[in-house]
């Protein structure tokens, strides 16, 4: 995560963008705004305020017609109830994600999905799902020359941690290196008994 002082400048700049965004009716700008915003916020631990943000945000995407838009906010959701504990409806909600990032192609949001499911995995208590899933998010990221943002990164690391409590080093490197050599395709049918329940 960033230095606090940045994370401080951002939130405060995320705000003035949603002044702005409320000003001039860009609900497009309102929404992505709002979007990273709650990201942030449920990485600080604040779970309420980052559903309520994620509520708006998907409220706007859904009324634009934004099915990229609405297919992120859908897996944010899902990361708040996985963590809540809510892993129906977290698997349910990552499982729409998927379907619309599947119509319109968007494979690094199919990637993104993985980590959710890999949350949902883990609060399932199926830590070797989660590490596989993890790994493969990871290594398809980098065979798609797209960097893991600093959040990915955190819950990247957040995954192994808690699968490294649960598993033997073995077991956690063995289910690592199996995610790692998943192809797209591969890890989207090991995932799917999670999307789908």
């Amino acid at each position: 995560m960033h230095e606090q002082g940045e994370e401080n400048e951002a939130q405060a700049l995320l705000k003035e963008s949603i002044a702005t965004s409320n000003e001039i009716g860009s609900k497009y700008n309102l929404a992505f705004s709002l979007r990273i915003l709650c990201d942030i916020k449920f990485e600080e631990g604040d779970r309420a305020g980052a559903a309520d943000l994620v509520e708006k945000s998907l409220a706007l995407f859904e009324e634009i017609g934004d099915k990229y838009g609405v297919a992120y906010a859908l897996c944010i959701r899902a990361n708040i109830l996985s963590a809540e504990g809510e892993l129906d409806r977290a698997a349910s909600l990552v499982n729409e994600s998927l379907r619309l990032r599947t119509e319109i192609g968007d494979k690094h949001g199919q990637i993104e999905c993985l980590q959710s499911l890999a949350n949902v995995a883990l609060a399932q208590n199926q830590p070797e799902r989660a590490a596989q899933l993890a790994g493969a998010s990871e290594s398809l990221h980098e065979a798609l020359n797209i960097g893991l943002s600093p959040i990915e990164q955190t819950r990247s690391a957040r995954t192994k941690t808690a699968a490294r409590a649960a598993l033997s080093e073995e077991a956690l490197a063995a289910a690592w290196s199996h995610g790692l050599a998943m192809t797209l395709e591969q890890a989207l049918s090991y995932a799917k008994n999670i999307a789908e329940k």
